[in-house]
C-alpha cells in the first residue's frame, strides 16, 4: 500500500522539518510514503528547502485565498493508494502506523473509506481531543481517505469552506454512508490556538452557503449543511444502498442535513 501525505506550508521551515522527521522516525516502510508540499511562489524561506530520507515533492503555487485549494491541487498530483491530509505543525507519534493502516483496510475490505486518526492538542497543560461542537462526537482534523473515495468525491477539502469546518464536513459525509475506519491508535500531536481571522472567514462561508441553498439556519444559532450531493457521489461509486440521516424537520425532507457550527456570536 502506498501513502501520499499532502501538506500546504508557508514560511515555517522549522515546523515542516520537525514534522517530516516524525514521519521518517515512525514509518515502517518509508519507501511506500511520498510527502507533497504546497508552497507559495513568493515564500523565500521555503525556496531551497529539502529533507533527506523522505520522498519529498514540492510544488509552487500562486497564493490562494482558499486553503483547501492547496490540498485539492496536491491530491491531484498524489500517486498513493491513501491520501493523508496533513499540517506542517503535526507530529506523528505512533510507530509502524503504515502497517496498522494496511491491516485495518484489509480487514474492512472497503475501497471507499475515511480513516479517523487520533489527533490531540496540548492546551493549558492538558491533552485535548477535538469533538463535534454540537454532539461532542470525536473526529479527526487530519483524516486519511482512500484514493477511490477521493476520486468519487473529487476533493479532500470541500471548496465551500475555505479554512475551518472542512474536516468535520468530510467526517459527516462518510458517517452518512457508513464508511469510517477507526484508526484511533494512530496518534498525532499538533498546536492550535484561537484565530479570529479564520473564524471571520468561517462566518462568511456559512452566510454564502445559506444564500445559495447549501446550508440552512437552525434554532439555537446552529447551521445545517446539505450534503446530499456528496453522499450520492459516494453511494454511486460504492454501488450499494446506504442509509441517510433523518432530516431535522419536514421542510428539509429533500436534503440530508447535519449540524456543524460554532456559535455565530
Amino acid at each position: 500500500m502506498k501513502f501520499s501525505i499532502i501538506c500546504p506550508t508557508r514560511g515555517r521551515v522549522n515546523f515542516i522539518r520537525r514534522s517530516l522527521l516524525s514521519i521518517q522516525k515512525h514509518t515502517y516502510n518509508i519507501d511506500n510514503v511520498e510527502v507533497l508540499l504546497a508552497v507559495d511562489n513568493d515564500d523565500e524561506e521555503m525556496e531551497n528547502f529539502w529533507f533527506k530520507g523522505v520522498n519529498l515533492r514540492i510544488y509552487k503555487f500562486d497564493r490562494k485565498e482558499c486553503f483547501g485549494e492547496y490540498y485539492n491541487d496536491l491530491a491531484k498530483k498524489a500517486t498513493g493508494d491513501v491520501i493523508w491530509v496533513w499540517s506542517d505543525e503535526v507530529l506523528l507519534c505512533t510507530n509502524r502506523w503504515d502497517r496498522m493502516v494496511e491491516k485495518k483496510v484489509k480487514k474492512s475490505r472497503w475501497k471507499v473509506w475515511l480513516g479517523e486518526t487520533s489527533d490531540f492538542i496540548v492546551k493549558d497543560g492538558k491533552t485535548v481531543a477535538f469533538g463535534h461542537p454540537i454532539t461532542q462526537e470525536r473526529f479527526s482534523c487530519f483524516p486519511m481517505v482512500s484514493r477511490e473515495a477521493y476520486e468519487a468525491l473529487g476533493y479532500v477539502h470541500v471548496n465551500s469552506l475555505r479554512v475551518w469546518g472542512a474536516d468535520l464536513y468530510l467526517f459527516m459525509t462518510f458517517k452518512h454512508v457508513g464508511r469510517i475506519i477507526r484508526m484511533d491508535k494512530i496518534e498525532l500531536m499538533h498546536a492550535w490556538k484561537h484565530d479570529e481571522a479564520k473564524r471571520a472567514i468561517y462566518r462568511e462561508d456559512l452566510e454564502r452557503m445559506v444564500k445559495v441553498g447549501k446550508a440552512v439556519k437552525l434554532p439555537d444559532n446552529r447551521v445545517g449543511f446539505d450534503i446530499a450531493d456528496d453522499v450520492k457521489r459516494l453511494r454511486d461509486y460504492i454501488g450499494e444502498p446506504v442509509l441517510c440521516a433523518v432530516p431535522p424537520k419536514p421542510t428539509l425532507k429533500k436534503h440530508w442535513w447535519d449540524c456543524l457550527i460554532y456559535k455565530a456570536g
